[in-house]
Protein backbone atom coordinates (compact mmCIF):
# COMPACT_ATOMS: atom_id res chain seq x y z
CA UNK A 1 0.00 0.00 0.00
CA UNK A 2 1.51 3.30 -1.15
CA UNK A 3 0.22 5.35 1.77
CA UNK A 4 2.02 3.13 4.29
CA UNK A 5 5.56 3.91 3.11
CA UNK A 6 5.23 7.61 2.19
CA UNK A 7 6.29 8.89 5.67
CA UNK A 8 9.67 7.18 5.14
CA UNK A 9 10.46 9.80 2.49
CA UNK A 10 11.73 13.10 3.97
CA UNK A 11 9.94 15.00 1.20
CA UNK A 12 6.59 14.06 2.71
CA UNK A 13 7.47 14.03 6.42
CA UNK A 14 5.56 17.22 7.28
CA UNK A 15 2.32 16.39 5.45
CA UNK A 16 -0.95 15.74 7.22
CA UNK A 17 -2.80 12.44 6.92
CA UNK A 18 -5.21 14.00 4.44
CA UNK A 19 -2.39 15.38 2.28
CA UNK A 20 -0.52 12.07 2.38
CA UNK A 21 -3.64 10.37 1.06
CA UNK A 22 -3.75 12.90 -1.81
CA UNK A 23 -0.10 12.24 -2.67
CA UNK A 24 -0.65 8.47 -2.52
CA UNK A 25 -3.43 8.81 -5.08
CA UNK A 26 -0.94 10.33 -7.54
CA UNK A 27 1.70 7.62 -7.19
CA UNK A 28 1.89 4.59 -9.44
CA UNK A 29 4.06 1.64 -8.48
CA UNK A 30 6.30 -0.13 -10.94
CA UNK A 31 8.41 -3.25 -10.31
CA UNK A 32 11.74 -3.87 -12.04
CA UNK A 33 14.06 -6.81 -12.38
CA UNK A 34 17.81 -6.46 -11.87
CA UNK A 35 19.57 -4.40 -14.54
CA UNK A 36 16.49 -2.74 -16.04
CA UNK A 37 16.60 0.82 -17.36
CA UNK A 38 14.35 3.37 -15.66
CA UNK A 39 15.49 6.02 -18.11
CA UNK A 40 18.62 6.77 -20.13
CA UNK A 41 20.93 9.77 -20.08
CA UNK A 42 19.45 12.43 -22.37
CA UNK A 43 15.86 11.17 -22.16
CA UNK A 44 13.11 13.68 -21.34
CA UNK A 45 12.10 13.53 -17.67
CA UNK A 46 8.44 12.55 -17.53
CA UNK A 47 8.17 11.56 -13.85
CA UNK A 48 9.78 11.80 -10.42
CA UNK A 49 10.65 8.41 -8.88
CA UNK A 50 10.69 7.22 -5.27
CA UNK A 51 12.62 4.11 -4.22
CA UNK A 52 10.37 1.83 -2.18
CA UNK A 53 12.69 -1.20 -2.22
CA UNK A 54 15.84 -2.31 -3.99
CA UNK A 55 18.41 0.08 -5.41
CA UNK A 56 19.01 2.27 -8.45
CA UNK A 57 22.38 3.35 -9.77
CA UNK A 58 22.71 6.60 -11.70
CA UNK A 59 25.61 6.61 -14.14
CA UNK A 60 27.08 8.69 -16.94
CA UNK A 61 29.20 7.63 -19.89
CA UNK A 62 32.30 9.61 -20.87
CA UNK A 63 33.53 10.28 -24.42
CA UNK A 64 35.52 7.03 -24.38
CA UNK A 65 32.51 4.93 -23.38
CA UNK A 66 33.52 4.42 -19.74
CA UNK A 67 30.73 4.30 -17.16
CA UNK A 68 30.95 6.42 -14.04
CA UNK A 69 28.43 5.81 -11.27
CA UNK A 70 27.51 9.20 -9.85
CA UNK A 71 24.88 8.17 -7.32
CA UNK A 72 23.18 5.21 -5.66
CA UNK A 73 19.53 5.55 -4.73
CA UNK A 74 18.18 3.44 -1.88
CA UNK A 75 14.78 3.18 -0.13
CA UNK A 76 13.69 6.63 1.03
CA UNK A 77 15.45 8.41 -1.87
CA UNK A 78 13.89 10.15 -4.84
CA UNK A 79 15.32 10.91 -8.29
CA UNK A 80 16.23 12.59 -10.55
CA UNK A 81 17.53 15.57 -8.59
CA UNK A 82 17.64 17.76 -11.68
CA UNK A 83 15.69 17.81 -14.93
CA UNK A 84 12.20 17.53 -13.48
CA UNK A 85 11.65 21.30 -13.45
CA UNK A 86 11.85 21.64 -17.23
CA UNK A 87 11.36 18.02 -18.27
CA UNK A 88 14.96 17.05 -18.97
CA UNK A 89 17.16 15.97 -20.50
CA UNK A 90 18.07 13.35 -17.90
CA UNK A 91 21.58 14.04 -16.56
CA UNK A 92 22.35 10.33 -16.07
CA UNK A 93 21.14 6.83 -16.85
CA UNK A 94 19.15 5.14 -14.07
CA UNK A 95 19.42 1.32 -13.84
CA UNK A 96 18.02 -0.96 -11.17
CA UNK A 97 20.27 -3.08 -8.94
CA UNK A 98 18.43 -6.22 -7.86
CA UNK A 99 14.67 -6.56 -7.64
CA UNK A 100 13.41 -2.99 -7.24
CA UNK A 101 10.04 -1.33 -6.66
CA UNK A 102 9.60 2.35 -7.51
CA UNK A 103 6.76 4.77 -7.00
CA UNK A 104 6.43 7.44 -9.66
CA UNK A 105 4.56 10.70 -9.96
CA UNK A 106 3.91 12.40 -13.29
CA UNK A 107 6.18 15.47 -13.57
CA UNK A 108 3.29 17.89 -13.95
CA UNK A 109 1.52 16.44 -10.91
CA UNK A 110 4.75 16.72 -8.92
CA UNK A 111 5.17 20.36 -9.92
CA UNK A 112 1.60 21.01 -8.75
CA UNK A 113 2.47 19.38 -5.39
CA UNK A 114 5.38 21.78 -4.96
CA UNK A 115 3.04 24.71 -5.47
CA UNK A 116 0.48 23.40 -2.98
CA UNK A 117 2.87 22.26 -0.23
CA UNK A 118 5.80 24.54 0.69
CA UNK A 119 7.11 21.87 3.09
CA UNK A 120 7.80 19.57 0.14
CA UNK A 121 9.67 22.37 -1.62
CA UNK A 122 11.78 22.97 1.49
CA UNK A 123 12.70 19.30 1.79
CA UNK A 124 13.41 19.17 -1.94
CA UNK A 125 15.86 22.08 -1.69
CA UNK A 126 17.57 20.43 1.30
CA UNK A 127 17.96 17.18 -0.66
CA UNK A 128 19.37 18.99 -3.69
CA UNK A 129 21.81 20.89 -1.46
CA UNK A 130 22.98 17.61 0.09
CA UNK A 131 23.42 16.10 -3.35
CA UNK A 132 25.51 19.06 -4.57
CA UNK A 133 27.75 18.81 -1.51
CA UNK A 134 28.15 15.09 -2.14
CA UNK A 135 29.19 15.68 -5.75
CA UNK A 136 31.70 18.29 -4.62
CA UNK A 137 33.18 15.80 -2.16
CA UNK A 138 33.43 13.16 -4.90
CA UNK A 139 35.23 15.54 -7.25
CA UNK A 140 37.64 16.49 -4.47
CA UNK A 141 38.31 12.83 -3.64
CA UNK A 142 38.99 11.91 -7.27
CA UNK A 143 41.47 14.76 -7.58
CA UNK A 144 43.35 14.54 -4.28
CA UNK A 145 43.14 11.07 -2.77
CA UNK A 146 45.12 7.90 -3.52
CA UNK A 147 43.39 4.83 -4.95
CA UNK A 148 43.25 3.01 -1.56
CA UNK A 149 41.65 6.05 0.06
CA UNK A 150 39.12 6.44 -2.76
CA UNK A 151 38.05 2.79 -2.67
CA UNK A 152 37.99 2.82 1.13
CA UNK A 153 35.76 5.87 1.19
CA UNK A 154 33.40 4.28 -1.33
CA UNK A 155 33.05 1.30 1.01
CA UNK A 156 32.41 3.65 3.95
CA UNK A 157 29.78 5.51 1.94
CA UNK A 158 28.08 2.24 1.01
CA UNK A 159 28.23 1.11 4.65
CA UNK A 160 26.43 4.30 5.67
CA UNK A 161 23.82 4.02 2.91
CA UNK A 162 22.95 0.34 2.85
CA UNK A 163 24.98 -1.39 5.56
CA UNK A 164 23.25 -3.58 8.14
CA UNK A 165 24.53 -3.26 11.70
CA UNK A 166 26.25 -6.30 13.18
CA UNK A 167 27.85 -5.56 16.54
CA UNK A 168 29.75 -2.46 15.44
CA UNK A 169 30.37 -3.80 11.95
CA UNK A 170 28.45 -3.11 8.74
CA UNK A 171 27.26 -5.91 6.47
CA UNK A 172 27.02 -4.97 2.79
CA UNK A 173 24.87 -7.18 0.58
CA UNK A 174 25.87 -5.22 -2.44
CA UNK A 175 24.37 -6.44 -5.67
CA UNK A 176 27.19 -4.31 -7.12
CA UNK A 177 30.13 -5.68 -9.07
CA UNK A 178 33.78 -4.80 -8.56
CA UNK A 179 33.48 -2.87 -11.82
CA UNK A 180 30.67 -0.80 -10.28
CA UNK A 181 32.88 0.05 -7.28
CA UNK A 182 35.72 0.85 -9.68
CA UNK A 183 33.57 3.27 -11.67
CA UNK A 184 32.52 5.03 -8.47
CA UNK A 185 36.13 5.38 -7.32
CA UNK A 186 37.62 6.28 -10.68
CA UNK A 187 40.02 3.30 -10.75
CA UNK A 188 40.27 0.01 -12.66
CA UNK A 189 38.46 -3.18 -11.67
CA UNK A 190 41.84 -4.83 -11.14
CA UNK A 191 42.76 -2.10 -8.65
CA UNK A 192 39.54 -2.70 -6.70
CA UNK A 193 40.23 -6.46 -6.62
CA UNK A 194 43.77 -5.89 -5.35
CA UNK A 195 42.70 -3.37 -2.71
CA UNK A 196 39.89 -5.59 -1.42
CA UNK A 197 42.48 -8.33 -0.95
CA UNK A 198 44.69 -5.89 0.97
CA UNK A 199 41.75 -4.74 3.12
CA UNK A 200 41.00 -8.39 3.91
CA UNK A 201 44.62 -9.01 4.95
CA UNK A 202 44.36 -5.98 7.25
CA UNK A 203 41.15 -7.38 8.70
CA UNK A 204 39.04 -4.30 7.93
CA UNK A 205 36.94 -6.20 5.36
CA UNK A 206 35.80 -9.82 5.47
CA UNK A 207 33.46 -11.90 3.33
CA UNK A 208 33.32 -12.72 -0.35
CA UNK A 209 31.10 -12.20 -3.36
CA UNK A 210 28.02 -10.08 -2.81
CA UNK A 211 28.46 -9.89 0.97
CA UNK A 212 31.18 -7.85 2.63
CA UNK A 213 31.54 -7.09 6.33
CA UNK A 214 33.22 -3.74 6.97
CA UNK A 215 34.92 -2.69 10.20
CA UNK A 216 33.98 0.97 9.79
CA UNK A 217 36.11 2.43 12.61
CA UNK A 218 39.27 0.65 11.47
CA UNK A 219 38.69 1.51 7.82
CA UNK A 220 38.13 5.18 8.68
CA UNK A 221 41.57 5.28 10.30
CA UNK A 222 43.18 3.78 7.20
CA UNK A 223 41.66 6.16 4.64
Amino acid sequence: MVRAYLPKFPLFSALSEADLAKVAALIRERKYRDGMYVFAEGDPIEAVYFVKSGMVKASRTDDEGHEQIVNLLVPGDFFPHVGFLDGGPAPATAITVGETCLGLVNRRDFMALLGEHPSITGQLLAAMDKRIRGLQDQVKELGLLTAPSRVGRILLRLAEQIGEDRGGLKVLRLGLSQQDVASMAGVSRETVSRLLSEFRREGVVTGEGNQLVVDVKRLEKMV
